[in-house]
């Protein structure tokens, strides 16, 4: 018996100190850091699901008032950044150290291997070289046509069931699947239908990848367990449509729509090895990473216009001296809406879709001016929900204020895309899709508050982009006569 206690208590003795192997890490640096404790470090309240990742970060942000602060998600050592400055660096001045998110995959997992994402070093660099052309002006403007289309099916849909609350975050995302899938591959999806497949299989890969914040913070259960970010029946279904639609264009002429399919199309014709699982996984990047964020960004926007009856009213009257007596909107309109921007900016400084970024750091690197050394291998992480709530940069943080958005804000502080070289390069869609949707809104609808519309939001846990708690955000629709498209 005695035998058999001095065993156990040896062998926790031993794992206690395996587990805790690290946590002098920060002191011996002299960096101010957060006390960890043994298992978890400092990362419990993500793994019990009482915050999520992004907030997690934020409390990091909010924990010291230093240019940096270490913390520990599990046995590993890590940094936020909270300085503009040194941020700056890592995403710029000194990007070649930090070219790489702090994000992993299994060896296994062909499809997340070929996301531009989860991309690195000369690979990432071919990829985005070729698909940022995907967004140039000129085809953003090529796409407004097709982007208004969905957002007239928008229109109707909430006409037919204006009577009642509406879930406004489940037509958002469907609205971006249909504008994605159309602009991104020449796909009608016809998400608005209640019963399109195609929507129902994106959907379930959201809500696959809710739960996947082990990608980001814990590489030995990605690799033990071999896990796969999108592996489903849904991931094989949507992969074999973009399989089909590339094969479908290599064998007939067809005039060039300019969208991703040409563009893996020309990377295969410029020599490049181009398969089914770089096919898949940069098509699905595309989709998953536009639809639930561009559907996000509306529904918080909508919530904040039907929040705030003078910032509404003042937008409508902003689009209308724009409109006119003229019965369509054009590209234009949009770019010369100057109040809309604030709008938008307003709304993603206060819900930032990713609310954290993330780097790892190439090779050991002293941050210029400062006695601070990064080893190569540690994961560094930016805050920027975070800085969006800083009062010394935004005073009064949680009122929703686009006045704020008059004079330029510094972008070392307000990165709701992200910044630098690994920027999300589908941005600007994003920004067209979002303002076209609000501006057709607002034509045609007063937005309000439902009673299930929630006083402030909550976000929900599980998961890694920004979503409002449960998924849902109810609001109501109150037509305006005459109709204006």
């Amino acid at each position: 018996m005695i035998f058999i206690f001095v065993v156990i208590a040896s062998f926790t003795l031993l794992l206690y100190l395996h587990v805790t192997r690290n946590f002098h890490y920060w002191k011996k640096r002299n960096v101010p850091y957060l006390e960890p404790t043994a298992f978890f470090g400092n990362f419990f309240p993500v793994c019990s699901r009482k915050q999520m990742i992004g907030d997690f970060y934020k409390t990091i942000y909010n924990s010291k008032r230093t240019e940096y602060v270490g913390f520990y998600t599990f046995d590993q050592p890590c940094i936020l950044i909270r300085d503009p400055e040194i941020i700056k660096n890592v995403m710029i001045k000194d990007f070649h150290n930090f070219t790489n998110h702090a994000v992993t995959y299994s060896k296994d997992d062909k499809l997340s291997a070929n996301m531009l994402f989860f991309t690195a070093n000369s690979k990432w660099k071919t990829l985005r070289r070729y698909f940022s052309t995907t967004y140039s002006s000129a085809k953003l403007k090529n796409m407004f046509g097709t982007i208004a289309e969905r957002c007239d099916g928008v229109i109707r849909h909430v006409d037919e069931v204006s009577k009642n609350e509406i879930d406004c975050r489940d037509f958002a995302m469907r609205y971006g699947v249909d504008a994605i899938s159309a602009c991104g591959f020449g796909i009608k999806a016809d998400a608005l239908q209640k019963e399109s497949a195609f929507f129902k299989m994106t959907k379930q890969l959201s809500e696959m990848a809710t739960s996947m914040a082990a990608f980001f913070v814990a590489p030995i259960l990605v690799e033990v367990f071999k896990l796969k970010f999108f592996e489903s029946q849904a991931a094989h279904y949507l992969k074999d449509i973009f399989v089909s639609i590339t094969e479908k264009r290599k064998k007939c002429e067809y005039v060039q729509r300019g969208d991703l399919i040409d563009v893996l199309l020309q990377l295969e014709q410029d020599g490049h090895s181009v398969d089914e699982n770089l096919i898949g996984g940069a098509a699905m990047q595309f989709l998953f990473a536009g639809f639930e964020t561009t559907g996000t960004t509306i529904s918080f926007a909508l919530y904040e216009l039907a929040m705030n009856r003078s910032v509404q009213e003042r937008l409508r009257e902003e689009i209308r001296s724009l409109c006119g007596g003229k019965n369509k909107i054009s590209y234009e309109m949009i770019s010369q809406m100057g109040y809309l921007d604030m709008v938008l900016k307003e709304t993603l400084r206060k819900y930032p879709a990713l609310p954290f970024l993330d780097r790892r750091s190439k090779a050991s690197y002293k941050v210029p001016g400062s006695d601070l050394v990064i080893d190569k291998g540690v994961n560094v992480y930016i805050s920027s929900i975070g800085l969006h709530y800083d009062e010394n940069y935004f005073p009064n943080p949680y009122k929703f204020d686009p006045e704020r958005f008059a004079s330029k804000q510094n972008p070392w502080v307000y990165m709701p895309f992200g910044n630098g070289p690994r920027k999300c390069i589908g941005s600007r869609f994003a920004e067209l899709t979002v303002k076209t949707i609000l501006v057709k809104l607002l034509l045609n609808f007063r937005v309000k508050p439902s009673p299930e519309t929630p006083y402030r939001i909550t976000f929900e846990k599980n998961g890694v982009l920004l979503a409002p708690e449960g998924h849902k955000l109810y609001l109501n629709f109150e037509r305006i006569h005459p109709k204006c498209t």
